[in-house]
């Protein structure tokens, strides 16, 4: 009897002597992570939360009592709780550390908070459980967004300074030809040679416009259909005043490669910062070459932007997609009389936008001999959909139904001229208000059929009359016109609101044709 309550004693102090181990361990463990700058976290193989260090509770800004017994889907979200716990329960192979994670907590006050996680296994309170050691992107990606706006901006005036030189030409186009028909009302050939000049460079003129204003607007990646070599042949156009003046040759080699899914600002952005660099790399030489390659391989596409300029120092390769890196040192250079200043951000903010695209930048480069920096990108081919030319469906100033009621709404005297003469043509009734107060006067005492909403105008803008349009003209058809919205997020939400939407400057025909679309074949005030 008494070997065995010796036995018993001594099978009693081994499992004390084995908690006291474990405990101690425990104990141990949580000294060790509390006070990391990391988010740490122990959960078991059910998810409670088993301990919290003080940084993972600052991010939720949630007390020590608070994570106690909790269960993890209550910290991250839906879709990353089951993904941690299938993590958890694998057990091939065992012990396995897994790294770039990525989780979004949750705080208390609903906002999402994303993690870079490490998840491994630990023993703690005598089982196998997991530590979650996370740290927090938000800064980091909030500073990439500053980056890339501020690189943005910057590019803006670059971008800006082309496309005046251009509009400047297209200007000049217009009134010389104008002045010369002028001159000679009876030279017919003159007249409709000088006719079909405008036009054409009205049109663009008009492209010149729109792709400023979304340039600048741009904030998001929105993919459409790109070719790929007008874009790059666009920013070659850009630059062609600064390639003459500072001894630039361009050769140009392009693959023959169909419409492509990318977002055509940000990627227009990304050739222009390489040939702004590469112009500077030959500029610091006194002559070169720049070569654009567009070269299909398969699955990606490659554009290679090629200089021959002064190269790149092996030590400085693997820094020049670093924020505010810049080889041209913080006061710039001063070559061939110019200055060349940098902001070391063209760079980074064009490697972050390909990687948005889901492809990378390589840079390959010898001192003194150039450097050849290749944009990779997948090659999503866009679905192929007929485009109807404007120029070949033009309508005859005739039209094939009842006339209509109009309703014109515009603060510019030229525009609305414009629209009477073409509507009346084609034997519309058309009423012209000059502003927000007549269009509503002239809502609530008579009918229309179509009305033409001009979107800036001077009282309040052509969005806050479309309630008012609504409510006493509810079968009444709205077109906008516009030749500025803030943003294309903005444009896409007031189309919603509206049967149709033309930007201005419109060709006569989109008036046409809109009007065929959607209006009914027998005017409704008829």
């Amino acid at each position: 009897m008494k070997r065995k309550n010796n036995g018993m004693q001594q099978g009693t102090l081994k499992r004390k002597n084995r908690k006291c181990s474990v405990d101690d361990r425990d104990a141990s463990v949580r000294a060790l992570v509390t006070h990391l700058q990391e988010c740490i976290l122990i959960i078991d193989k059910n998810g409670i939360i088993l301990f919290a260090n003080e940084a993972f509770r600052r991010l939720l800004n949630i007390h020590d009592n608070d994570c106690g017994n909790k269960h993890i889907r209550d910290c991250i979200a839906k879709n990353d709780t089951a993904r941690l716990m299938r993590i958890i329960h694998r057990s091939d192979p065992p012990h396995k550390e897994y790294r770039g994670i990525v989780l979004h907590a949750i705080k208390r006050d609903g906002a999402t908070a994303e993690l870079s996680c490490r998840i491994f296994p630990v023993p703690y309170g005598g089982e196998t459980c997991h530590i979650v050691s996370a740290v927090d992107q938000t800064p980091s990606i909030e500073m990439n967004s500053k980056m890339e706006h501020l690189q943005h901006l910057a590019s803006i005036g670059t971008f800006s300074s082309g496309i005046v030189h251009e509009f400047n030409n297209v200007l000049t186009g217009i009134r010389g030809y104008a002045q010369l028909a002028d001159k000679d009302l009876t030279n017919t050939r003159l007249l409709e040679k000088a006719f079909t000049i405008i036009e054409a460079e009205c049109q663009r003129g008009a492209e010149l416009c729109k792709n400023m204003s979304l340039y600048s607007s741009r904030t998001k990646i929105n993919p459409e259909p790109v070719m790929l070599r007008d874009l790059a042949e666009t920013v070659l156009s850009l630059q062609k005043r600064y390639f003459q003046q500072e001894k630039v040759t361009i050769e140009k080699q392009y693959d023959d490669i169909p419409d492509i899914m990318i977002d055509k600002f940000q990627i227009q952005q990304v050739i222009l910062n390489l040939i702004i660099n590469a112009r500077h790399a030959i500029l610091q030489k006194g002559y070169g070459t720049i070569t654009v390659r567009i070269m299909d391989h398969g699955k990606t596409i490659h554009i290679d932007i090629e200089d021959t300029g002064i190269g790149i120092e092996e030590k400085n390769i693997r820094r020049i997609f670093d924020p505010f890196y810049t080889s041209k040192g913080v006061i710039g250079l001063h070559v061939a009389g110019k200055e060349i200043k940098g902001s070391g951000l063209g760079l980074s903010v064009s490697s972050s936008i390909i990687r948005k695209h889901g492809g990378e930048i390589t840079v390959s480069s010898v001192r003194g001999k150039g450097s050849c920096f290749t944009v990779i990108l997948p090659k999503i081919i866009a679905n192929m959909r007929p485009q109807t030319d404007a120029a070949a469906c033009r309508y005859p100033l005739h039209c094939k139904r009842k006339p209509l009621k109009i309703l014109v709404v515009d603060d510019e005297i030229s525009i609305r001229e414009l629209l009477f003469k073409a509507l009346t043509a084609i034997e519309m009734e058309v009423i012209l208000a000059r502003n927000a107060e007549e269009a509503i006067a002239y809502c609530k005492s008579d009918l229309f059929d179509i009305v033409f909403l001009d979107y800036i105008l001077p009282e309040q803008n052509g969005d806050n009359l479309i309630p008012v349009i609504k409510e006493h003209l509810p079968q009444a058809k709205i077109i906008m016109i516009s030749g500025w919205v803030s943003s294309p997020i903005k444009k896409k939400k007031l189309e919603k609101n509206v049967d149709a939407w033309i930007d201005k400057p419109f060709d006569v025909s989109q008036i046409f044709s809109c009007i065929d679309d959607i209006a009914p074949g027998d005017g409704i005030t008829h």
